[in-house]
């Protein structure tokens, strides 16, 4: 991520795509900033590999494990909120392939209901006999990458980025995620 203009910056690279592009947007639109800031993204371009997002600049501090722990009450309400918002359709918050670390890198995976989301699962299990079912799970909100690296307190006002992994899926994926890091 580059500053371009006090306002503005510029985030770049081989794994910046247009999905992560309308993740931010959606989820700059659907989050309450009283709660979480999202920086405003105004533009994708893609050049050759080199995908570009034009967005808000965020002033502040990105968090470290520390002062991470030292605002656990304040990241559980961002947290609880972003999972609030809810979907019936399971995948990316723009639509398009999911990416992140729970998902195969080289192929382009979307889902159409929860069911597709469960059969996928269920099918690369190491078990047959431990298969998944998700009925009972609503659909939420997950930023998927909920690390203190993302996350920039500027005084009271926490901004969250890095939507790239973001999507509507069960919460405890949330979770799951971190066994990968």
């Amino acid at each position: 991520v580059v500053r371009v203009t006090d306002g503005l910056a510029v985030k770049f690279g081989h794994f910046v795509t247009i999905q992560e592009f309308r993740n931010q947007q959606v989820a700059q639109r659907l989050l309450n900033a009283d709660i979480v800031n999202v920086p405003t993204a105004y533009r994708f371009v893609q050049k050759e590999e080199i995908g570009y997002i034009v967005m808000d600049y965020v002033d502040g501090n990105t968090l470290d494990l520390m002062s991470a722990k030292n605002l656990a009450e304040e990241l559980g309400k961002v947290l609880g909120h972003i999972h609030q918002q809810g979907a019936t359709k399971p995948g990316s918050l723009g639509g398009g392939p999911v990416s992140g670390v729970l998902w195969p890198e080289h192929e382009e995976v979307e889902f159409s209901e929860p069911d597709d989301l469960q059969l996928w699962l269920n099918l690369r299990s190491p078990s047959p006999v431990h298969t998944l079912n998700l009925r009972r799970h609503t659909l939420s909100m997950c930023h998927l990458d909920f690390n203190p690296r993302n996350i920039i307190v500027n005084g009271n006002c926490i901004h969250l980025v890095d939507w790239s992994a973001a999507g509507y899926f069960p919460r405890f994926f949330e979770h799951i995620v971190y066994r990968f890091f």
